[in-house]
């Protein structure tokens, strides 16, 4: 039988305990990557060309790949505190780069089509559709500019939640990269879509159990995030471990 939501937790909390503080500075670490990576992004100019759409996504894809490299870094980081390895170390972010980085970029940028085709809708509206406002209809929040953004992010919001339940079919993906290092891609993709068979509502359960804390975290800021996704990626790993101990040995 599988570990309950609240025994995972449970079991991730004490795994954590020894490692806290190297966790928050590799949490703090991944963040600033992550979010240099996104600031690029956001300075992206718009004039709404089909050119420029295309530079956009390109974009978008190379810093997706970027951030898989870390994604499997992360796994590893987090594996070894599930698992009371000796070799926990902030190093563990950039797992990847050493070891198969190839298989990373693939299965990042397979990822990374899915979530373009997802938020493709999106894109186009904001570019070719919504109407370009002055920063005075901005400042003055003119209803018009309030429709338009409320529809980009309806449109936006719907396109991450289908990327998200499509996502949780390939949890343990970047797990097994660490894990299973000889696996190929398409062996890696079809074994996560196996193991996932009949958990997907447990993990999204799991997911979702983390909603209050985060909550919380938004009431100072963002800082308790330093210790809210060290405990969310820790429980993730000890819900990957004991997914495949079971399901391997069925």
């Amino acid at each position: 039988m599988y570990l309950r939501i609240k025994e995972i937790k449970s079991y991730a909390r004490e795994q954590l305990l020894s490692h806290m503080w190297t966790a928050v500075f590799f949490t703090f670490l991944h963040i600033m990557l992550t979010n240099l990576c996104t600031f690029c992004l956001m300075v992206f100019p718009g004039s709404g060309s089909i050119v420029e759409m295309f530079i956009y996504e390109f974009t978008t894809l190379m810093i997706d790949i970027f951030a898989g490299l870390l994604q499997v870094g992360v796994a590893c980081f987090y594996l070894n505190v599930a698992t009371d390895q000796s070799q926990v170390s902030v190093y563990n972010l950039f797992h990847a780069f050493g070891h198969t980085p190839d298989k990373a970029i693939k299965i990042t940028a397979i990822f990374s089509l899915i979530h373009m085709a997802c938020t493709l809708p999106y894109v186009v509206y904001t570019l070719f559709i919504m109407p370009v406002f002055s920063m005075e209809d901005l400042m003055n929040m003119n209803p018009e500019v309030l429709k338009c953004m409320g529809l980009a992010y309806l449109i936006l919001g719907a396109g991450e939640l289908l990327y998200f339940l499509i996502r949780l079919f390939f949890e343990p993906v970047y797990y097994m990269l660490v894990d299973m290092p000889t696996l190929s891609v398409a062996k890696a993709l079809k074994m996560s879509i196996w193991l996932m068979k009949g958990s997907k509502v447990r993990l999204l359960g799991l997911h979702l159990s983390f909603l209050p804390l985060q909550f919380v975290s938004l009431l100072t800021f963002g800082i308790g995030n330093l210790w809210v996704i060290p405990y969310m990626n820790t429980a993730s790993a000890v819900f990957y471990n004991d997914l495949t101990t079971k399901r391997l040995n069925q």
